[in-house]
């Protein structure tokens, strides 16, 4: 056997038992090469791969980089036409065909459902939902003709919608029922470049008085000439923030008047709580006026309260909710209104005999429409006693009314010209009874000129109304029932009970 060794003399060294087993060692010598020439050699292949694959890698690089421009721009494309595919397959669905008039019209009455404390409005909604209904919502004026001034409502946001209700009339609303807020000066920057817009101003004041002093402080100097309506509000809300600690007023309590430019068109007007009409402009085109629990402290003498009744000649419709006067009328004192067409008072608990007082000093020679509200017979007792009759009026609404059958016979003596009488009471029995029955003489009923009746609710047997309308039939017909009820009687329409006129000015009808 042999063995090849390939080296250098010193390299072929083996150990002795190599030698004694007998093997027999080839010796072969090669020319010696040094270290760096190895390298080198090395180095070089090395190298040249290395660049080879770099120029693989770079050229695979900018393939990828054209393949990802390529690539964003096909996504751009597909989103660009699933985008317009959508939009036109959308306009094949039965409300696409809707013109936009009518979609416009639907969007309007969407707003309607809007609440004071909602997240998003409807009108920001449906402009979020298709590119269709964006372009309508958008370019539909009348949808944000609401501006509401809340802790919400950034100046950006009311910005937007005065720009997209161009030159649309405006109804403005501060809300300060939940949190003791001002708007800041931004937001007063806004509105106060629209105050020529404004129809309609609305504040809900809560319990914050610095908040109102100081809006009323901002509207001091400026005219609206389109403004129409005023409500200041007081609400009732659970949630309504009570302030602990008085917030400075800066001197607004004291302003003499709001919008001391004028508002010559201002025809409604409604006030709760502390305000009245020292802070309002002349109400010389007034034609309603609600009056609504004015504190004892700011409570107008009846000389004063005369004045704001009489300050337009143009007033019809007054509503009066609890004590709105201090003390009682001097004696022979009067308050004319001329125009007075529809008077309601409510309120017996803070009200008791005033509106026995209302009753006897206000002279409306064309009043038509009475209504009272939770009423007991003492309340209208000095009114019975002192018999000023009513000879123009011909509708009368009795909102849960506790009298007694007397009153009931004194107080028609004093309407001889009722047609018209609506009745909410749950236990009407004893009053369908007194309706139905002559008191005097056999053709002496009472309301004798009475054509139109409305009962609520309808939980009288139908046997009473059926009694009633039969027994006046002959001397003293009714024409139309309101009751809700399946009644057919001969002579008689029996209508779903209706209360009619509307409800106004913001008075809620807790039936």
């Amino acid at each position: 056997m042999r063995i090849v060794c390939l080296g250098d003399r010193e390299s072929l060294s083996f150990p002795g038992s190599i030698a004694r087993c007998g093997l027999r060692v080839l010796r072969v010598k090669f020319p010696t090469l040094s270290e760096s020439t190895l390298v080198l050699s090395m180095d070089s292949n090395l190298q040249e791969t290395l660049n080879h694959l770099q120029v693989e890698i770079d050229a695979l690089e900018s393939d990828k980089t054209a393949l990802l421009l390529r690539l964003e721009s096909l996504d751009s494309s597909l989103f660009h036409l699933r985008a317009k595919y959508g939009t036109i397959k959308n306009r094949t669905a039965l409300i696409g065909i809707l013109p936009n008039e009518i979609l416009a019209k639907i969007f309007e009455l969407g707003r309607e459902s809007n609440t004071p404390t909602g997240r998003q409005h409807f009108e920001v909604l449906v402009s979020h939902v298709i590119t269709a209904w964006r372009e309508v919502a958008i370019t539909t004026p009348s949808l944000w003709n609401i501006l509401e001034i809340a802790p919400s409502k950034s100046s950006r946001m009311l910005a937007t919608y005065v720009a997209r209700a161009k030159a649309c009339s405006l109804i403005v609303r501060f809300d300060f029922m939940q949190e003791v807020w001002v708007p800041d000066q931004s937001v007063w920057d806004v509105i106060l470049s629209t105050v020529d817009w404004w129809c309609s101003l609305e504040i809900f004041a809560g319990r914050n008085d610095a908040a109102l002093y100081a809006t009323l402080a901002h509207l001091e100097p400026v005219r609206a000439s389109l403004l129409e309506e005023i409500a200041v509000s007081r609400g009732s809300s659970m949630h309504t923030i009570e302030i602990s600690a008085p917030v400075p007023l800066h001197g607004f309590r004291n302003s003499p008047r709001s919008f001391q430019g004028g508002a010559p068109r201002l025809a409604k007007l409604h006030l709760e709580g502390s305000y009245l009409a020292s802070n309002w402009p002349p109400l010389t085109h007034l034609s309603t006026l609600f009056l609504h629990e004015l504190r004892r402290s700011t409570r107008p003498s009846w000389t004063r309260f005369r004045d704001l009744l009489t300050s337009s000649l143009q007033l019809s419709r007054l509503s009066i909710h609890g004590d709105v006067v201090s003390g009682k009328p001097p004696s022979n004192f009067e308050i004319n209104l001329p125009q007075l067409r529809s008077l309601r008072i409510r309120g017996t608990t803070p009200l008791g005999n005033r509106v026995s007082d209302l009753l006897l000093t206000i002279s409306a020679p064309s009043l038509d429409s009475l209504t009272l509200y939770d009423m007991i017979s003492s309340d209208l007792q000095p009114f019975l006693s002192g018999f000023q009759l009513l000879t123009s009026l011909a509708s009368l609404t009795l909102y849960w009314p506790n009298f007694t059958p007397n009153t009931y016979i004194q107080l028609f003596e004093t309407m001889p010209s009722i047609q018209r009488l609506t009745l909410m009471d749950r236990r009407p029995g004893d009053f369908l009874s007194l309706l139905g029955n002559p008191f005097r003489g056999p053709s002496d009923f009472l309301c004798a000129q009475l054509k139109d009746f409305g009962l609520y609710p309808p939980t009288a047997p139908s046997g009473s109304i059926e009694d009633m309308v039969n027994n006046r039939a002959t001397h003293a017909p009714l024409r139309l029932l309101r009751l809700g009820s399946g009644l057919s009687l001969p002579g008689v329409r029996v209508l779903l009970f209706n209360l009619s006129p509307p409800q106004w000015p913001m008075w809620s009808e807790q039936l």
